[in-house]
């Protein structure tokens, strides 16, 4: 029986490997962009003498195809944006060889064109396309010599897609046959021989390092038949971890499970500006010299965003890449699995408080999963959410003395963001006054050689990094530079502001049911030194210690939020979640020390709260403070604005769904308008022109608009002030995408 077990689940990892090795040749350019189920792609290679070089103003790429098929519908191409974001205009057009006139002409933003991916140029369908030959002229506008962009080649193809919708098949199904077949043979002709060898050998890949493992065993237990054991099994293995650790491995079933759903989710705002800057750190990293000393120099110089110190995460983080750059579902796995290493420091840090009350410690651990904040930062690919797990995992390794874990773990703090620098020096000082006060090192660290070197390594490293930046913090960028000055009225420095002040206390203490796990911390406090201290006597010095050092380090980092002035986002504050848990979880103790019902009451209570809380903010506490104001029919807090400050439970997910429904929606080839919807909320809406300001649209080649009326973000008499001046509304239509509106104008230029 252990054995057709042993064969299931290498069976099993056999399956999983082959289905992700599948995934990095869909993610492969070509292979993507033919994926799509309503279209046929032909790849049309580059000749010998086609333009690569960079477009300057009125430049022309001239390139010269025969259709295969019907329909022709839209044309891709590869670019390079020479790593930034460029502003120059680019005018496509295509027609008939022969024929004077352009049958399609349509301007495009360069800043559009994403490192990796093919941009789509699209038109009406040519509905007798297959046999004619056509030409294409791609025309920069504006082009400089810093400022402009180039036909790819590394693709050495542009694509061609010939598109069948539901619609046109259904009217003619005669042609579903040829559309099926034609279908089959585009997705076989893009895996090549080496595609199905890498293929076959992944899938067994399990197998033979399982016959590898028994044949070394067996091997090595003729040379020391005394110390191999030759019952090894993974099965029982497997079994005795999951044995050894079965609240833990619920608690990250439940949490995979409802993230699941998030794996595609497209990143917008900073997390689009993050996940851009990491492919362009990989992308020049590679393309590094070779020699050890240059590769390191690049990693330094390009893995380092903005100025932070993150090249401990984002360096992990490009390790998703490697199975397909550009690879957003790998991107989200990795996080997903930070965030439950995480889960299982959290639940290890409550057994080390209350080792005993294991459904205490799976309800609190729980609380902490499903936290709206960690959970919301979890799907948005940030700088903060990290700090938050890291946080975590440096205290776990703190409390059960895992040096070598305590150092890396330390190091990735820091070298995540100038927050995790300013936690670990917190906890470091916490050490020391522990130390000092009670005259006993914090749970016997610091006696071995080893335990004093890991302490400060990190410390050591890190002033290594400054000496080589020249000290740079924050300022290595030219977006965002933040001041060391104290002023109460500035922005990205240090002062007492108070409207700063009052959102840092509101989302580290009130959002998203905080106040009562705050409400509980104040009574306990209150009880301690009410009844002079005695509801600690059955807390032990060594946990009695350690919990001076988490009020300690959380008290720093309050004061750290509550002065430095910066935007209103709440994933500022996600480290907050850990420590207010945990002490909330330590108070609980202390107020019903011998009352189990009344303490899983609580817990229940606030796990159900905040539960709901993650997909739908039921909680009345923003509208009390704030007042409401509504995204379609779903509440939202005022004091945040609709980008980053949304992250504060899942809600804002729904982007995702709302513009694949635009997308769909749209007329084929119609460019969108819309005067404030630019491409950083909409970073993956796609069009033949994106058009940010309704005014250009005078001077614009589209031949059909559409305006985008999004509720929250525009006014919708902006579209009426050119009414009759340079277009006429031809037609309006409203819908509605799970309660949040969008209204199309159907625009004809007069």
């Amino acid at each position: 029986m252990k054995k057709w077990l042993t064969i299931l689940m290498l069976l099993t990892i056999s399956i999983l490997i082959f289905i992700s090795k599948v995934r990095i040749f869909i993610d492969k350019e070509n292979f993507f962009y033919n994926s799509q189920i309503n279209n046929l792609a032909q790849n049309v290679r580059f000749l010998e003498d086609s333009n690569f070089e960079r477009l300057l103003s009125k430049e022309t790429a001239k390139f010269e195809f025969m259709a295969e098929d019907n329909n022709l519908g839209t044309i891709s191409f590869l670019f390079n944006n020479h790593k930034k974001i460029n502003s120059d205009v680019i005018k496509f057009r295509i027609r008939e060889k022969g024929n004077n006139t352009w049958y399609y002409e349509g301007s495009h933003d360069s800043s559009k064109f994403d490192i990796g991916q093919f941009y789509p140029f699209g038109f009406d369908p040519i509905s007798d396309s297959k046999g004619h030959i056509y030409q294409i002229e791609i025309e920069s506008q504006k082009g400089n010599i810093n400022d402009s962009i180039s036909i790819s080649n590394k693709s050495n193809f542009f694509q061609v897609k010939y598109i069948y919708t539901k619609g046109y098949l259904s009217k003619n199904k005669s042609l579903i046959p040829h559309f099926l077949a034609k279908k089959a043979l585009n997705y076989l002709s893009y895996f090549e021989l080496s595609d199905y060898v890498n293929l076959i050998i992944a899938f067994a890949s399990p197998f033979l390092t399982y016959l590898l493992l028994k044949t070394s065993l067996i091997l090595a237990s003729f040379w020391f038949p005394e110390k191999i054991n030759m019952k090894i099994d993974f099965f029982d293995l497997t079994k005795k971890f999951i044995k050894s650790n079965p609240e833990i491995l619920s608690i990250s079933t439940i949490y995979i499970a409802t993230r699941i759903q998030f794996l595609k989710y497209s990143q917008y705002w900073d997390a689009n500006w993050y996940k851009q800057l990491l492919l362009d750190a990989i992308s020049k990293t590679s393309q590094a010299p070779s020699d050890i000393g240059s590769k390191i120099a690049a990693f330094l110089t390009n893995f380092n965003f903005l100025g932070h110190p993150s090249m401990g995460y984002m360096g992990v983080m490009s390790l998703s890449q490697g199975f397909g750059f550009g690879n957003i579902v790998a991107l989200n796995i990795l996080n997903m699995l930070f965030a439950v290493s995480a889960i299982w420091g959290f639940y290890n840090i409550a057994k080390f408080f209350f080792p005993d009350r294991k459904i205490e410690n799976i309800i609190i651990t729980l609380i902490f999963a499903f936290n709206p904040l960690f959970y919301g930062s979890s799907i948005f690919f940030n700088l903060d959410f990290p700090i938050l797990i890291f946080t975590v995992l440096v205290f776990e390794s703190f409390i059960y003395k895992r040096s070598i874990l305590f150092f890396f773990w330390s190091l990735m703090l820091v070298f995540t963001k100038e927050t995790g620098i300013y936690i670990y020096l917190a906890l470091i000082s916490a050490y020391f006054i522990v130390r000092i006060i009670n005259k006993r090192t914090l749970l016997g660290w610091g006696k071995t050689i080893s335990q004093k070197v890991v302490v400060f390594l990190p410390v050591i490293i890190f002033g290594l990094y400054l000496i080589y930046t020249r000290g740079r913090l924050w300022n290595d960028n030219d977006y965002v530079k933040f001041n060391f000055i104290w002023s109460d009225s500035c922005t990205f420095c240090f002062g007492l502001n108070p409207l700063n002040i009052k959102t840092r206390i509101f989302q580290m203490f009130i959002m998203n049911f905080s106040w009562l796990m705050s409400l509980g911390i104040l009574i306990t406090i209150l009880k301690i030194f009410v009844f002079l201290l005695k509801p600690l006597k059955h807390i032990t010095k060594v946990k009695l210690d350690m919990i001076i050092t988490l009020v300690i380090v959380f008290f720093a980092f309050i004061a750290l939020n509550l002065v430095m002035v910066v935007m209103n986002f709440s994933r500022y504050v996600v480290p907050s979640v850990f420590f207010l848990t945990i002490l909330f979880y330590i108070s609980t103790h202390i107020l019903f020390n011998r009352h189990f019902f009344a303490r899983l009451t609580v817990l229940l209570t606030l796990l159900i709260l905040i539960t709901i809380q993650v997909f739908n903010a039921i909680d009345p506490s923003a509208q009390i403070l704030f007042g409401t104001n509504y995204i379609g029919k779903h509440k939202s807090s005022p004091i945040f604005a609709f980008n980053d400050a949304q992250i504060y439970n899942s809600q804002f997910t729904f982007l995702d769904g709302y513009t694949d429904m635009i997308n769909d929606k749209v007329p084929n080839g119609s460019c969108i308008i819309n005067d404030l919807a630019t491409s950083y909320y909409f970073t993956h809406l796609k069009s033949v022109g994106y058009i940010e300001n309704l005014n250009k649209t005078k001077n614009s080649n589209c031949t059909k608009y559409t305006y985008v009326f999004v509720p929250w973000m525009s006014n919708e008499k902006t579209v009426h002030i050119n009414e009759g001046k340079i277009y006429n509304i031809m037609g309006t239509e409203s819908l509605d995408y799970k309660g949040y509106p969008v209204i199309f104008y159907h625009l004809q230029p007069i």
